[in-house]
C-alpha cells in the first residue's frame, strides 16, 4: 500500500478541484450554445404570399407554397402569372410591350412587378396568417 501524500500534505483527489469545476463550466456553456444556436437556426421566416392588385380595390393573395397557375382575363388583356418553387412571374401576358414578362421571379419580401397595360400589379408580402 502507497501512503505517500503530495507536498502540500493533501491527497491527490484534492490536488486541482478548480479544474474540474472549469470543464464542468465550459461543458455547459458549450451545451447552451449549441442549444442557442439550433433554436436560432430553427427560427422560421415569415411566409410570404403575392398580393394581386387588379385596380378599383380589388385584389387576390395568392399562396407562395404551392405551385400554380393563374390566368386573368382584364381589360381586353389575358394576364398568366405562375407560382412555382416559393416565387411568382408574369409568364405571359397579351400586352403589347410584355415588359412585365421581364420582371422574372419574384420571391422576395416587397419585390413587385407590372402589367401597366392590364392593371395588374404583384407585390411580395408577408402573409395574413403568419
Amino acid at each position: 500500500m502507497n501512503s505517500r501524500k503530495s507536498a502540500d500534505g493533501s491527497g491527490a483527489k484534492s490536488r486541482k478541484p478548480w479544474l474540474k469545476n472549469l470543464i464542468f463550466a465550459l461543458v455547459i456553456l458549450l451545451a447552451a450554445a449549441l442549444l442557442f444556436f439550433a433554436l436560432r437556426s430553427r427560427k422560421q421566416e415569415p411566409q410570404l404570399e403575392a398580393l394581386v392588385d387588379f385596380g378599383n380595390g380589388i385584389t387576390e393573395r395568392l399562396p407562395l407554397d404551392e405551385d400554380h397557375d393563374y390566368l386573368y382575363d382584364v381589360d381586353n388583356y389575358v394576364v398568366h402569372l405562375q407560382v412555382k418553387d416559393g416565387a411568382i412571374a408574369f409568364l405571359d401576358s397579351q400586352c403589347p410591350d410584355h415588359v412585365c414578362e421581364q420582371f422574372g421571379w419574384l420571391s422576395e419580401e416587397d419585390a413587385w412587378a407590372a402589367c401597366v397595360p392590364a392593371g395588374v400589379y404583384v407585390q411580395i408580402v408577408p402573409a395574413e396568417n403568419s
